[in-house]
């Protein structure tokens, strides 16, 4: 495997990992949310 190869690959899973959390951060805020909003309504 060449470095620059090795090099890109190590910062795509970063990025990709970064987008992850990201995503599954928001996703847990809108879960929250979800909850409140039926809370409030009952």
């Amino acid at each position: 495997m060449s470095e620059e190869l090795y090099e890109s690959s190590r910062y795509w899973q970063s990025r990709y990992s970064d987008l992850m959390s990201d995503y599954l951060k928001e996703a847990e805020e809108n879960i929250e949310l979800k909850k409140q909003l039926k809370r409030l309504k009952s």
